[in-house]
């Protein structure tokens, strides 16, 4: 069994976390398997990003 995890991010990288999900500019997806390991880790754009009344 693997579990992901969403992490809002700032840059392509993933390095850097957001503080709100809705403004963040890149998503980090990570896959861990049944240990706890990371398998995998892929970055997206936030298709869905708002300014948030900017």
């Amino acid at each position: 069994m693997t579990t992901r995890i969403l992490i809002p991010t700032h840059d392509m990288d993933g390095t850097e976390v957001a503080d709100h999900f809705g403004r963040a500019p890149y998503f980090a997806v990570i896959e861990l398997d049944a240990n706890g390991t990371m398998i995998e880790r892929n970055v997206h754009p936030n298709a869905g990003e708002h300014s948030g009344g900017r």
